[in-house]
């Protein structure tokens, strides 16, 4: 079970990468693609020393 959440976490992440470079190309909306990244990268922090207790 922890290994298909944090498949998913990576994959999650990796898909935002992806908008966000794409979103460069249409200005600065990008940015949001980026933030929200960021916000998932803390998430995964948070579950991951739930999970690992």
């Amino acid at each position: 079970m922890e290994a298909i959440l944090f498949a998913n976490f990576r994959r999650c992440e990796e898909s935002l990468r992806c908008l966000e470079e794409y979103g460069k190309l249409f200005g600065p909306q990008g940015s949001q693609f980026k933030e929200i990244r960021y916000r998932i990268y803390d998430l995964e922090q948070r579950v991951c020393q739930k999970i690992l207790k």
